[in-house]
């Protein structure tokens, strides 16, 4: 599940807020279109919170094959 966060201060402070209840998560990521982090819950679940950066569409969808990212598409599935 991915969740869009606003701001780059916000993510931070998602991280630090994680830090500071010593809840696991990967290392904040740093790429030109915007930045984000993994948080795993403890069924195993990925938690993706990102900050994009510029501007984006209200909605975009995100497909994976095998765990390996396949692509994004403008309208949602679930009717």
């Amino acid at each position: 599940m991915a969740v869009q966060i606003d701001t780059r201060a916000s993510l931070d402070a998602l991280v630090a807020r994680c830090d500071r209840l010593g809840v696991a998560h990967l290392s904040l990521e740093e790429r030109p279109d915007g930045n984000g982090v993994d948080v795993p819950d403890p069924d195993g679940t990925v938690l993706r919170f990102y900050q994009l950066a510029g501007q984006r569409p209200e909605f975009e969808g995100v497909t994976f094959t095998d765990g390996v990212f396949a692509g994004v598409y403008d309208q949602p599935r679930l009717g």
